[in-house]
This record gives C-alpha cells, structure tokens and sequence, in this order.
C-alpha cells in the first residue's frame, strides 16, 4: 500500500466480513515502505511493519523465507556473506530477499544467526504487543490522543520515514513512550481491580450483618 486511504477501505471490507487481514511482503514495495531487503540502510522499514499492523488491524505478516542460501535460479550454494543477492539478474530481486538468518558455520555456531533485519523485525514484533496494550485503554479519549502523537511521526504512510535525518525516526523516544503509557494503564487498571474487589467485599459484609 502507498497511501491510508487504500487500507482504511482494506480495513473496512475485512471487518464487514469479519475476518482476519495478513499481509505479504516480496520484492516490493522498497524502503522506506515496509519490506526486509537489505535496501533500508537504518532498518526502518523492517521494524515499521508491525506498527502499521497495529494501526490497521492487520494479525498476520507471511515472509515467504528465512534462510534460503541457494542461488534462486539454479538452486547452487550462495556464500550470502559475500554475495547478498540470490538472482544473478540484481534487478529480479533485492540483495536480502529470501533470507532473514546468515550461516552459523563461519563463526564457528552449529546452526544460524540472526541478521540485524531480523532483530529490527523483532523489536518492532515486540512494539506491536505494546501498541495492542496500549487499545486496552479504558478512556477512548485519552487513547486517540496518545495514538494521533505516537502515530504522527510515521506519518499517513512510510514514506517519511527518514524526514528528520539520515538516522530516521527515533524509534527508541517512541518505544520509551509506549512502555510509559503501557505501565501506566496496568497501574491504573490494577487499581480499578482492587477498587471492584473491596467494593464487593463491603457489599458482602453488609448483607452479613443485615
């Protein structure tokens, strides 16, 4: 998608039907919209992908490979390390495609090793279950506002990702952000929790002693 008007119709036409939207990244669209090739420098639009999810409700993500080593047109063994790009034709796909884990074997590690992409794609997994903790807010009001904050540094879509320099958004300001509201939540839904409870334990020993 380019634009927020494309997926609100998307949102809109899976909730009337009430299922679940995924989505799918391949060889498009590139950085800085939401893919994981090797094009975004700042691993942005890597770790960007699950807060567009969590705006739009989208549930799943498919990646159609994690750990393809072979050249993908005559399936023989790539060193990646070397030659990031699986096509001989660099233009058919991105330096990345296909592969989010790189060999353990080199560094002397039975079995694969996280790429940076990866990591990014994980600290923005983790994000994502913030910013669902997050629509728990009882206060609507108060929720759309921190949204609208939290959301218009993204912008209507990716492509400002890198508006405020070469570094891109400070995504570090944005998670500290979202822990903060998050722990203030729970705090406050706790203690409306232990409010209930001792109302209804009040109640009860009134209807004891009456």
């Amino acid at each position: 998608f380019s634009d927020d008007t494309t997926m609100q119709k998307l949102v809109t036409l899976t909730g009337s039907r009430a299922i679940e939207l995924w989505w799918y990244t391949c060889n498009y669209p590139i950085a800085p919209y939401g893919n994981f090739d090797i094009r975004d420098d700042n691993l942005l639009s890597a770790r960007s992908f699950s807060w567009y999810q969590s705006k739009y409700d989208v549930t799943g993500l498919l990646y159609w490979s994690a750990s393809g080593y072979t050249g993908a047109t005559d399936g023989e063994f790539l060193d990646i390390y070397a030659n990031p790009n699986r096509y001989y034709n660099s233009s058919s796909a991105p330096a990345g495609d296909g592969f989010l884990t790189y060999p353990g074997e080199p560094y002397g590690v039975y079995g694969p090793l996280p790429s940076m992409r990866l990591m990014s794609i994980r600290d923005g997994m983790e994000e994502y279950e913030l910013l669902n903790a997050a629509k728990k807010n009882p206060d609507a009001a108060s929720y759309e506002a921190f949204m609208r904050e939290v959301y218009s540094s993204l912008g209507e879509d990716t492509s400002n990702l890198y508006q405020d320099g070469e570094d891109g958004l400070d995504f570090t300001a944005l998670r500290t952000k979202l822990l903060q509201e998050v722990s203030t939540l729970e705090d406050s839904l706790a203690l409306q929790a232990d409010n209930e409870a001792a109302s209804k334990d009040v109640q009860t020993m009134t209807e004891d002693v009456t």
